[in-house]
């Protein structure tokens, strides 16, 4: 925002999101804010909804099955077998556990050379397991600090986007809250 309207063109440079000259209402203020705000939200969702039908093609048993990378609950290895677990499903196939990891991201973790977890499902932890909702998986000790620390990151990163959400409501309500004043006003 600025009082001297030459430098709206200097706004491209930054890639401002608007331009408001002074003086401004405060509903135009709330007005721009809540766009903004809603801007971000349907850019965070749009990369969720992408997320979320995310999927990789396992060929088992001589049939190809599409598995929707968020239904994963974990994975495990055992002679050269891989088994994925979902919440409805378990599914095996000849393949490499850590391939499997490289392919999923930062939602999954190896907590032991056997195991690979999505953070989702993990109902409880102690330094020797972790109790998912369809199992329980080993966590090898020397994995223990980092699984805890990319848990945390893992719930941090996962609640920003709840309180991200729950202001973009606070800032629309306020918004919509001044626009039925400014009217009862008139």
């Amino acid at each position: 925002m600025t009082a001297i309207e030459e430098y709206v063109f200097q706004a491209f440079d930054v890639r401002a999101f608007h331009y408001l000259v002074k003086p401004f209402t405060d509903e135009k203020f709330y007005e721009v804010l809540a766009d903004a705000v809603k801007m971000l939200n349907d850019r965070k969702d749009l990369k969720e909804s992408i997320e979320k039908e995310k999927y990789m093609m396992i060929n088992s048993k001589g049939s190809h099955i599409k598995v929707l990378v968020k239904n994963i609950t974990y994975a495990e290895v055992f002679n050269r077998k891989v088994m994925i677990h979902t919440q409805d499903e378990k599914i095996e196939y000849y393949g490499k556990l850590s391939k499997l990891e490289d392919s999923l991201g930062d939602d999954f973790f190896r907590p032991h050379r056997a195991y690979l977890i999505h953070y989702k499902y993990v109902m409880k932890y102690d330094a020797t397991s972790i109790t998912m909702t369809n199992g329980t998986v080993l966590m090898a000790k020397a994995n223990f600090p980092e699984f805890v620390r990319q848990y945390l990151k893992y719930n941090q990163r996962k609640g920003t986007e709840k309180i991200r959400k729950s202001r973009f409501r606070n800032v629309r309500r306020k918004y919509a809250g001044r626009n039925t004043e400014a009217k009862g006003e008139e």
